[in-house]
């Protein structure tokens, strides 16, 4: 039966061979059939798929668990992309039975791995992604890819499957923050994807590894994979909006970094408002949080990451996401004149970003204890050329000397990260500088534009102290002075003096007054 199946394929297509299999009730045959052609039908016609699959019996499906999670995700399948949930409960891998049976099957069948294996493999990796285990996904992605690898060099496998193994490999391993490794199979799937042919696989890969490029400063690299995308993403049937949009948010960034708002804004304006389900969702939230920073408008970037947070309290511990995060609320602490109220704690805070808002509060000398720790630097994303800058003022507590300008010049030679020098313009003192580094007339107008819509969203408020930021918090949470003095081991008459100092800053004479105008400050 799997033999004539074969043939039926080859003389009338698969489309053919699959209604052939299922108005004969031959199960065992369809299934190795779709075994074999799934990859290839899932990239042009999930739904498609999903309706054949819908068809196979329970007792079928009921044998092993892993069906009934492949039909779970292509009943996901909409009509121009997948429509995925994000986990909603707190994952436990310990007591999630289908990741416990996967990772027994995977480890089973990857010692003589063949293309079913590694289709149980990518349902693993799915299935961890969409429950909430990410670095648990991330180990299972490279147990896969090395399955992947044993596999290709013992058999003839269909290279759509290979792409499709690498390209959610590298998803996956992006999502755990693991970018190095996620690079390496995204560039692997981009190879498979060219021996297979298929449009809709090279534009997934090639807008994807354009995104990666991006959010780790290789703009140039990034532009490139750009093409690589703009060259097929119009042969894409099925999924083209789906997998055109991380070649959208590489756009948005990318002019972000150039400043150019108009550009960014126009870009983003093709995306949802708010960011829905797709899994890269958190780098949509960060964009909408730098967009708002350009605007001048650090209190609704705060918001909008802490309603994020909130909401999508499971998907918001992705390690890409928790970084984003932490990043965008630290650029709400530079743009709001370098103080942070101490709820926010980083959990990765980025060197670069740390040692500017030291800059910002004049600790000279704790900027550059940050920006000349080389175990920190190691962990940096991006921003090395801003740590360049940074080191530069860092040394320079009086403000840009001759010596320091031509040093800086010859780091913006060639090619200057708009971006980066706007924040260089941030630290006091500094606001002139980029005057003298032989920008173009319209790259002097943009930095005009980015530093007056930064220095207007903080312009005229008060600069609270962490103590006072702390005062702040409890006072809007209804604590009494009695209960603020016994919560900090202080007498009721310091804190009693401290709240009078924080309503004289806040310009208020009660305590409703000073909640509603530290409000309208965006404090």
């Amino acid at each position: 039966e799997h033999a004539a199946l074969n043939a039926v394929t080859i003389t009338r297509g698969v489309g053919n061979a699959v209604d052939s299999a299922v108005e004969g009730r031959r199960w065992p045959a369809l299934m190795n059939l779709l075994l074999d052609q799934w990859a290839d039908m899932f990239i042009s016609n999930p739904a498609h798929l999903g309706a054949i699959a819908a068809k196979i019996p329970r007792f079928i499906t009921g044998q092993t668990g892993y069906m009934l999670t492949g039909l779970r995700i292509l009943n996901a399948a909409g009509k121009d992309g997948m429509v995925l949930h994000l986990p909603a409960l707190k994952p436990e891998y310990s007591t999630d039975r289908t990741a416990q049976r996967l990772r027994a099957d995977t480890e089973r069948l990857y010692r003589k791995p063949t293309a079913r294996g590694l289709t149980i493999g990518l349902l693993e990796i799915s299935h961890l992604r969409l429950t909430g285990l990410y670095k648990d996904a991330g180990e299972a992605a490279l147990r896969l890819r090395e399955a992947l690898h044993r596999a290709q060099d013992s058999q003839a496998l269909n290279p759509s499957l290979g792409a499709l193994v690498e390209i959610h490999s590298g998803l996956t391993l992006h999502l755990a923050a693991r970018e190095s490794e996620a690079r390496s199979a995204y560039e692997a799937g981009f190879h498979l994807a060219q021996v297979s042919g298929k449009s809709f696989l090279l534009a997934d890969v090639a807008g994807k590894l354009a995104l990666l490029h991006a959010l780790q400063g290789d703009g140039a690299i990034a532009r490139q994979w750009l093409d690589k995308h703009e060259a097929v993403i119009g042969k894409v049937g099925w999924g083209r909006k789906m997998v055109a949009r991380t070649a959208v948010m590489t756009r948005v960034y990318l002019a972000m970094c150039d400043l150019d708002l108009e550009a960014a804004t126009n870009e983003l304006g093709t995306l949802p408002p708010t960011p829905d389900n797709d899994e890269l969702w958190s780098v949509h939230a960060y964009l909408l949080a730098l967009s708002s920073l350009r605007k001048g408008l650090p209190a609704s970037a705060r918001l909008l990451v802490e309603a994020l947070r909130r909401e999508r309290a499971y998907a918001s511990t992705a390690p890409l996401a928790a970084g984003l995060f932490d990043e965008a609320l630290l650029m709400v602490s530079i743009f709001e004149g370098g103080v942070t109220p101490l709820e926010f704690k980083p959990v990765q805070a980025d060197p670069a970003l740390t040692a500017l808002r030291h800059l910002q509060m004049g600790r000279h000398d704790a900027a550059l204890a940050v920006l000349t720790d080389k175990a920190r630097r190691m962990g940096a994303r991006r921003w090395g050329r801003l740590s360049l800058y940074l080191d530069v003022a860092a040394r320079n507590p009086d403000g840009p000397t001759p010596e320091a300008v031509a040093i800086l010049r010859q780091l913006c030679s060639g090619s200057a990260d708009l971006a980066e020098i706007s924040y260089l313009r941030m630290i006091p003192g500094w606001v002139t500088v980029s005057d003298d580094l032989g920008l173009r007339p319209e790259e002097r107008l943009r930095l005009e534009t980015m530093v007056s819509s930064s220095a207007a969203s903080h312009a005229g408020r008060p600069l609270l102290t962490p103590r006072e930021y702390e005062i702040l918090r409890q006072l809007r949470s209804g604590m009494t002075r009695r209960q603020i003095a016994e919560s900090g081991f202080r007498s009721e008459n310091t804190v009693k003096t401290q709240i009078r100092g924080l309503y004289r800053k806040l310009e208020a004479k009660d305590v409703v007054q000073a909640l509603g105008n530290a409000r309208n400050w965006g404090l």
